[in-house]
């Protein structure tokens, strides 16, 4: 069924009227909220100007099911559904709609339509904020104005298909949320290697007796190496996963120093960026674009240029050595492309002789960032030095198992972080699937009696509209 054709049985020719949002809606402030009120561990999520909740508190002033907008701050105009009870803080405001005239998802659904619209009307020198009649001037499309029970019967089938698509996203963000959770742990524990098969470490054994992972039940996991089988990895992409034969796999424990040797990046600046030429990595393009490996660069300098500076040979690490906080500190990716790049400065070149996907795959370990914490220096803008990079301690198998982790730990890493392949493509067609229909079925014509709207003929590739539950013509 076509776009035009779908939204022509919706409306079985029925009249749809425009009416200003604040026909139909009361919408309020919250109340302020004193810091001291607020904590990690109370009943009830208290939102104020952000994307999310500000933290927790014992007290609500509103029940569940409730559209609430970003009111002040960067996010001003940010449109969120709250299942719970929660405390509404002053810079957020909360829909209440008339619930004999208009659903009470619809609103929300075509509030997150005019959401880029919301946020593009902040206004302030200082905090943005958004004005309550940036709202309630909207126009929102009242299909079969004049027989309200029909109304809510064409706007609830608006929102069960719309439902159908956020509730699949919802299920697919939690299921990457688990699978980013369990990549974590395995790859931790696979280059943990305290137990046989493997030989007793000659260096640092103490150190790794640290990392315990926690069960479900809160209780910890003593980590060990490559006693881990396919069976307890769960899942199906692992199927040739082959376990290591009896007999010890030599280990040895060295400092990245032993290992290789650090080179500081040169100076690159973002206005030296052409739109060819000389690949280049900045750093922080590690922390915004590049994942555990790269074979091509985000950006290109002038080949002349690209002469003077330090470059990264194929199989190097390039390491970001500064950031706002801890845990980025040190982030690294494996360039694993065909040509030497240039590397920017606050960024070192780590020359080594391991397999480069396993040495970026140890700079994301527990064990990597515990070591690392000690040599962190700086207030607001915290870095590690060569020097102290040096000194941390890491377990070198032979290349054979290297290539043995790193294949186990590629297929994880695709699954959870690619975007061509694994979970976050499929929530990135899903929120386009989701937008799509969205905007679709609010399109309704201006005129007063409907026809539908040109170029929304044909649904796209990606998935049909979910079949109805039943007619909306009872």
């Amino acid at each position: 069924m076509s776009g035009r054709e779908f939204l022509q049985k919706l409306l079985d020719g029925e009249r749809v009227e425009w009416k200003a949002l604040g026909e139909i809606i009361q919408l309020e402030k919250g109340r302020q909220l004193n810091k001291d009120l607020l904590s990690s561990s109370g009943r009830y999520p208290a939102y104020n100007g952000g994307m999310s909740y500000s933290g927790f508190t014992d007290s609500y002033n509103y029940s569940e099911n409730k559209t609430i907008i970003s009111q002040g701050g960067a996010s001003a105009g940010f449109v969120n559904f709250v299942t719970t009870k929660f405390y509404a803080n002053a810079h957020c405001y909360v829909v209440l709609p008339d619930t004999e005239v208009v659903d009470n998802r619809y609103i929300y659904h075509f509030l997150k339509l005019n959401e880029e619209r919301l946020t593009s009307c902040q206004h302030g020198a200082g905090i943005p904020a958004l004005r309550a009649s940036e709202i309630t001037s909207l126009k929102i499309p009242i299909p079969c104005p004049d027989n309200p029970k029909k109304s809510l019967a064409i706007q609830a089938e608006i929102v069960r298909i719309l439902d159908a698509f956020t509730e699949l996203t919802a299920e697919l963000t939690a299921e990457l949320t688990a699978r980013k959770k369990q990549y974590a742990y395995y790859r931790d524990r696979l280059l943990t290697f305290t137990t046989p098969p493997y030989g007793h470490p000659s260096k640092g054994g103490e150190l790794f007796s640290l990392f315990g992972h926690p069960s479900e039940g809160g209780e910890l996991f003593t980590p060990y190496g490559h006693s881990v089988e396919e069976r307890e990895l769960n899942s199906p992409s692992l199927k040739g996963w082959q376990a290591q034969p009896d007999g010890v796999v030599p280990v040895e424990w060295k400092t990245l120093g032993e290992v290789g040797h650090f080179i500081r990046g040169s100076g690159i600046q973002k206005s030296d960026f052409k739109a060819s030429g000389v690949g280049c990595i900045h750093y922080g393009q590690i922390h915004t674009h590049y994942g555990t490996w790269t074979t091509e660069t985000k950006s290109f300098i002038d080949p002349e240029f690209a002469n003077r500076l330090k470059k990264a040979k194929p199989g190097d690490l390039v390491i970001a050595t500064t950031s706002e906080d801890d845990d980025a500190v040190a982030k690294a990716v494996a360039w694993i492309g065909t040509e030497d790049v240039a590397v920017s400065t606050d960024a070192y070149i780590f020359r080594h002789t391991a397999n480069p996907k396993y040495m970026s795959y140890f700079f994301q370990t527990d064990m990597f960032q515990e070591q690392k914490k000690p040599y962190i220096t700086g207030t607001k803008v915290r870095r590690i030095s060569g020097d102290n990079l040096a000194k941390i301690l890491i377990p070198i198998p032979p290349l054979a198992e290297q290539e043995r982790i790193v294949a186990i730990l590629d297929q994880f890493d695709a699954l959870t972080n690619s975007l061509t392949e694994g979970l976050p493509r499929e929530i990135e067609l899903r929120q386009k699937q989701y937008a799509y229909y969205r905007d679709l079925l609010f399109s309704f014509p201006k005129a007063s009696f409907g026809g539908v709207p040109e170029g929304r003929d044909q649904f796209p590739s990606f998935g049909g509209v979910p079949e109805g539950r039943g007619g909306l013509n009872a």
